[in-house]
């Protein structure tokens, strides 16, 4: 995330701002009125998630003020690698192939969908445009943390062994 250093931006801070514990695309307002009145639907604990994604093949418009009341709970935003893991797979607990239900073609469909976000972010960048390159490093980390969960893969253990192993050991 050299980029994030270089451009000022919070990872996480990007990641909240799109993704405050629900999928920007599906949620509506009888979602967030519902949730503001009842609480959150999905329970992990003591980092409750609110809303699990209804999208399908197609999202709808991003709307950015209306996800703000959920953005506003900053108690609930994760604090390491692993709550943010947590959270999204509570969101998109469904994020499958289009076309298949085929195991590996799942991997490669979640794979398609993060290096079509990397290029997003590139295009960001190239052009100077601060806030899309903060939506799409939130989608990288999104679609990073969908392929983690399908491959069973706990991303802080996984940091902390790389960071032992390459970077402490030297």
């Amino acid at each position: 995330m050299a980029t994030c250093e270089k451009t000022g931006v919070s990872l996480s801070d990007a990641t909240w701002d799109k993704y405050p514990a629900v999928c920007p695309y599906c949620v509506t307002q009888a979602d967030i009125a519902d949730v503001l009145a009842n609480g959150p639907r999905v329970d992990l604990g003591p980092r409750p998630i609110y809303w699990q994604c209804r999208c399908e093949r197609d999202y709808p418009e991003y709307d950015r003020g209306r996800i703000a009341p959920f953005r506003e709970r900053i108690e609930l935003k994760p604090n390491h690698v692993s709550e943010w893991q947590a959270m999204f797979a509570a969101i998109y607990p469904h994020r499958r192939p289009l076309f298949t239900s085929d195991e590996e073609a799942k991997v490669y469909e979640v794979s398609y969908h993060l290096l079509e976000e990397i290029g997003e972010v590139s295009v960001a960048l190239l052009e100077r445009k601060v806030d899309n390159y903060r939506d799409e490093l939130a989608d990288v980390f999104s679609w990073l943390m969908s392929l983690a969960n399908l491959a069973g893969l706990d991303l802080e253990i996984a940091f902390h062994r790389w960071w032992q192993e390459f970077v402490a050991g030297r």
